[in-house]
C-alpha cells in the first residue's frame, strides 16, 4: 500500500462445507484471516476422569494452554504433532502443565494411560477467530480491503485455504470447502506402539470386501452388543454417539447414515423452503408383508359380495308391499333367489293384496301363498309364501320400482 493512503474496511461472509464423497455445511468451523494481527490469549482445560474439557480449541499464535488434573488418577500426555512434541505426567490432582502455542498448526494430546482420551489444540496464524452457524455461514467483519488468505479448519477436517479479494464497495462472498480429515480413528501410545488392551476389552476389527473380492478395513463401522448394554470400563470413555437428528437442508439429509440405540427417537428438522415427505423403507417392507393377509381378507369378502344373497332389495319391495298392521316373522333366501316367507297378516284379503304387489313390482318371476291359517283367536292369518327373485335386467334398483 502506497504511504499516506488508508486502507477502507470491508468485510467477507459466505458458506463453510465438509468436502468428500457427500459434501455438506460444515456447523461450528474455525475461520481466520491468515497473517491478521494477533492477541495471545490464555486457555483453562481440565483433564477429568473421562478426559478434557473442552476437548477441542482454536488459539491464536502464541497463547498459553494451561491444562489440569481434574481427576483422581494419573494422566501422563504426549504430544508427537509437529507444532508442538512433549511428554508430561499429571502425576496428581490439580498437577498442571503448560503448553505454549508457539507454532503454528494442530497439536494432538494424548494420555499414555488411557487410549480414549484426547485433545485437539488447533494454533490459528491470525485472529481474530470466528466460528461458522449450524448452516456453516460465516461474517467476517472489519476487513481492510486488499487480497487476504481465508484459512478454515474443523474438528473433522484438514486445514484449507483459499485466496479473498476484499473491497470497501459490498460483502465479499466465498466458498471454503474443507477437505476431510485424514487423520486415522486410532493412534498410538507414546513409545509408538499399540496400547495394551484393558481387563475385559473386547478387540473387534471389521472389514469390508471391495467388489473384486479383496478385503479393507472399514472405517466408521458401527459395532455392538446385541441384547445388552455397553460394558463400563473404569477410566475409558465411549466414543459419544451422533445426536439423534437428522436434518433436510439443500433436498439432502445430514447426515446421511446415523446409528442409534433402539428405541430412540430421531428428529427430522427441515431447513428446506420446500415440503419433504419422510417415510422409512423398513416401515414400507412390514406394509408389504401384510399384503397376502390383506389380499386373503379381500379375497374373503369380494366372494361374499359376490355369492350372499341380494337380500337387500327383497326387504325393500316387501317392505312397500305389506299391509299396515302386518308382521314378519321369518325370511329366508338363498343366493340362487329362493325366497321363503312366514308372516301375519289381518285377513286373506291383505295376503292377496301383497302377493299382488310383490308380483307388480317385477322383480319376483313367481309369488305363491303356500298356506294360509286363521290363529286361535281369529283375529288374523297365518301365512306362508314362496317366491322367486328375478334381479331387473334393466339395472333399475327395486327403489324406482317399489309398488305404491
Amino acid at each position: 500500500m502506497a504511504p499516506g493512503v488508508i486502507a477502507v474496511a470491508g468485510s467477507i461472509s459466505g458458506t463453510v462445507t465438509l468436502g468428500g464423497t457427500a459434501p455438506r455445511a460444515a456447523a461450528n468451523a474455525y475461520v481466520w484471516i491468515a497473517g491478521a494481527a494477533s492477541s495471545p490469549d490464555s486457555v483453562a482445560v481440565t483433564w477429568g476422569a473421562s478426559g478434557p474439557t473442552p476437548s477441542t480449541i482454536v488459539v491464536p499464535l502464541g497463547s498459553r494452554v494451561t491444562i489440569t488434573n481434574a481427576s483422581r488418577g494419573a494422566h501422563a500426555l504426549f504430544s508427537r504433532s509437529t507444532a508442538a512434541t512433549f511428554d508430561h505426567d499429571l502425576a496428581d490432582t490439580g498437577a498442571t502443565h503448560e503448553l505454549a502455542a508457539a507454532k503454528a498448526g494442530l497439536i494432538l494430546v494424548y494420555c499414555d494411560d488411557h487410549e480414549s482420551e484426547g485433545l485437539k489444540v488447533l494454533v490459528a496464524d491470525g485472529a481474530p477467530i470466528y466460528r461458522s452457524d449450524a448452516n456453516g455461514q460465516i461474517s467476517i467483519p472489519g476487513v481492510a480491503s486488499g487480497a487476504h488468505t481465508l484459512t478454515g479448519w474443523h474438528e473433522h477436517s484438514e486445514i484449507a485455504t483459499t485466496s479473498v479479494e476484499v473491497t470497501s464497495e459490498a460483502a465479499t462472498a466465498v466458498a471454503l470447502e474443507l477437505p476431510p480429515s485424514r487423520r486415522r480413528a486410532t493412534h498410538t501410545n507414546a513409545a509408538g506402539g499399540k496400547y495394551p488392551p484393558l481387563p475385559g476389552t473386547l478387540e473387534v476389527v471389521v472389514v469390508r470386501t471391495e467388489p473384486g473380492g479383496a478385503k479393507a478395513p472399514a472405517v466408521d463401522a458401527v459395532v455392538w452388543l446385541a441384547g445388552s448394554p455397553a460394558p463400563r470400563v473404569p477410566g475409558v470413555r465411549a466414543a459419544a454417539a451422533p445426536a439423534p437428528t437428522v436434518a433436510a437442508r439443500s433436498k439432502r439429509f445430514n447426515p446421511r447414515v446415523t446409528a442409534v440405540a433402539m428405541g430412540t427417537s430421531v428428529a427430522f428438522p427441515n431447513y428446506d423452503r420446500i415440503y419433504h415427505n419422510v417415510f422409512s423403507l423398513s416401515e414400507t417392507k412390514g406394509y408389504r408383508d401384510k399384503l397376502p393377509e390383506v389380499d386373503r381378507e379381500l379375497s374373503f369378502l369380494q366372494y361374499l359380495k359376490t355369492n350372499q344373497p341380494p337380500y337387500l332389495e327383497p326387504l325393500l319391495i316387501m317392505a312397500n308391499a305389506s299391509p299396515g298392521g302386518a308382521r314378519i316373522e321369518s325370511l329366508s333366501m338363498n343366493r340362487r333367489g329362493d325366497l321363503a316367507l312366514r308372516a301375519m297378516m289381518a285377513n286373506s284379503q291383505q295376503v292377496g293384496d301383497f302377493r299382488s304387489k310383490l308380483i307388480g313390482s317385477g322383480f319376483f318371476s313367481t309369488v305363491v301363498v303356500e298356506e294360509q291359517t286363521p290363529t286361535p283367536d281369529k283375529q288374523k292369518v297365518v301365512v306362508r309364501i314362496t317366491a322367486q327373485w328375478k334381479p331387473s335386467s334393466d339395472g333399475k334398483s327395486p327403489a324406482s320400482e317399489s309398488p305404491r
